[in-house]
């Protein structure tokens, strides 16, 4: 975890570090990989980010907006696309930003609270029903299919109508 963090701080202070004067400075954030688990604390720092209030042209907004590149492999990227792609909600709602910030805050009747159209649930929710779609696409589909593609798309963008074989220049 220290490591995620180390590598998350040296992101922001080398993409800011290597502005020109008479440049905006651009900062970068990239997430790791590791399945729900890089999904889910990633979407974490996301939330961090855009919790942290800081000055963007003389007004309060959330650090978040300041990023200008973010990316992410596996489960990082994720968090990435249905950030960019998504257009349903705010960040604000997506991050659950008016949850409980303090650990010992969250409880089993908070989590069963959590906002429409956050993107918490796809990583903490288990539906039985995506757990067998993912195992039945493996059987059924032949080998030349690869079925991740459909998962992705079933579990992690249609949660947030976000359409197949979107073009990366569609992003928001």
């Amino acid at each position: 975890m220290r490591l995620r963090f180390a590598l998350l701080a040296l992101t922001i202070y080398g993409a800011a570090a290597t502005g020109r004067k008479n440049r905006k400075k651009k900062i970068g954030i990239t997430f790791n990989s590791g399945s729900n688990t890089a999904g889910n604390a990633n979407a974490g720092f996301m939330r961090g980010f855009q919790q942290q209030m800081v000055e963007i042209d003389g007004e309060e907004r959330p650090s978040l907006e300041a990023v200008s590149y973010i990316s992410g492999v596996s489960g990082g990227s994720v968090v990435s696309t249905i950030y960019h792609f998504q257009n349903s909600t705010t960040a604000d709602v997506l991050f659950d930003v008016a949850g409980p910030t303090d650990p010992s805050e969250i409880t089993e009747e908070v989590l069963s609270t959590i906002p429409q159209g956050s993107i918490f649930p796809i990583f903490t929710v288990t539906n039985p029903a995506v757990v067998f779609f993912g195992q039945a696409l493996q059987i059924a589909i032949p080998a030349a299919v690869h079925p991740l593609p459909i998962f992705f798309q079933f579990q992690f963008l249609n949660p947030f109508n976000i359409e197949a074989d979107l073009p990366l220049t569609s992003a928001q």
